[in-house]
């Protein structure tokens, strides 16, 4: 005869000293360890980017072959001088504005340096300063902040100001663009 107190259908109930004992399931890795070999990983693979590809070893480096790199070098040395014998900058010191739709909370503080042939480019310019920097101003603060921060758009910035300088004058003296100081705040 059974025991009437032991109803076979329903175990007892587990007692704290059965729950202490582990379960039979089997036992992997703790996520501390897994998560410290995943840092590991990522620790190692920097130091390899960071050496190899950021501030890679120069001995270590592909070389270029001294024929060719002597002739791009040359080749850029004299286009450099011919346009600096031929050039003069004048410069249009710090132009301060607000971009469109900041509400004055933003401003954008420029130094412009303009490229020009013209022998006579010292006097042209002086004469005609106070309508270059107004054109400048009304250029500048016409941008909306997005054009502004983006780096692509810098040429774009610098056709549009070389277009209204050259506006200023008869003949269009200014060939290149130069962005001294670009403070974007």
């Amino acid at each position: 005869m059974p025991d009437k107190g032991v109803n076979e259908q329903n175990p007892a109930p587990e007692t704290p000293e059965s729950e202490g004992q582990e379960s039979p399931k089997k036992k992997g890795l703790p996520k501390w360890a897994i998560l410290a070999a995943v840092l590991l990983v990522q620790v190692a693979g920097s130091y390899y980017l960071q050496k190899t590809l950021i501030f890679g070893d120069p001995a270590t480096a592909v070389e270029v072959k001294p024929e060719k790199q002597e002739k791009g070098k040359h080749a850029k040395e004299k286009k450099s001088e011919t346009e600096s014998e031929h050039l003069s900058t004048i410069m249009i010191e710090e132009i301060i504005v607000n971009p469109a739709e900041t509400a004055g909370r933003r401003y954008l503080a420029i130094s412009v340096g303009l490229l020009t042939e013209a022998p006579e480019a010292e006097k042209l310019f002086e004469d005609k300063k106070p309508l270059i920097r107004d054109a400048l101003i009304s250029l500048f603060s016409s941008k909306y902040l997005d054009q502004l921060s983006s780096i692509q758009y810098r040429d774009t910035l610098k056709e549009e100001v070389k277009v209204v300088v050259n506006k200023q004058f008869s003949d269009a003296p200014v060939k290149g663009v130069l962005f001294t100081g670009y403070v974007l705040q």
